[in-house]
């Protein structure tokens, strides 16, 4: 996800250029269906249900580092956000099944 050509989802931040990375997450999805947020390191960050979520380091006991699982109903914030305002430099995300 980000404002980049080759990201599989584009975000379109014609306002705020800056605020959405161009490789800004990534989603994916585990053996067992579950589905992940991983940040790219975005400069802006992202954040999970007010949380800021770590950027994928690599695998520890079979589990990557960092990174947020997903559940039904989560908000995903991409850009300048502080979890409370959501302003047009954020991008919010709701999440359902």
């Amino acid at each position: 996800v980000g404002r980049g050509a080759a990201a599989d989802v584009q975000i379109d931040s014609v306002a705020f250029p800056a605020m959405v990375s161009r490789k800004h997450c990534r989603l994916r999805r585990d053996a067992d269906g579950a589905f992940f947020v991983d940040d790219l390191g975005a400069a802006n960050g992202t954040t999970l249900n007010g949380r800021r979520v770590r950027q994928r380091t690599g695998s520890h006991g079979g589990a990557a580092a960092g990174g947020a699982r997903l559940a039904d109903g989560d908000t995903l914030l991409l850009g300048a956000c502080d979890g409370e305002t959501r302003s047009e430099a954020c991008y919010c995300v709701l999440l359902a099944e």
